[in-house]
């Protein structure tokens, strides 16, 4: 299992490169883990509220997060496995 997130400023000006590497990369999990930009998504009466959830999703994705989730994925592709033999 591959899992790529990025904590890149202007993903949007990138966005040529950003395409090349998933295609070339083909991960399978794929996630943004940059608070400002997370936080930038709130809309409404929640933007009141953006340096808070700024403090508060920072670290909330790590590597060990990562590994976590690729240990998770790795074990129901296995019971997969033996459920279809």
């Amino acid at each position: 299992m591959r899992i790529a997130t990025w904590n890149i400023n202007s993903v949007r000006r990138r966005l040529p490169l950003v395409l090349d590497w998933l295609t070339a990369n083909k991960p399978d999990v794929l996630g943004e883990d940059s608070p400002e930009l997370l936080s930038g998504r709130l809309r409404g009466s929640l933007q009141k509220k953006k340096k808070l959830a700024q403090e508060s999703l920072k670290g909330y994705f790590n590597d060990f997060h990562r590994q976590m989730l690729e240990m998770h994925y790795r074990h129901y592709e296995f019971i997969n496995l033996l459920e279809r033999s």
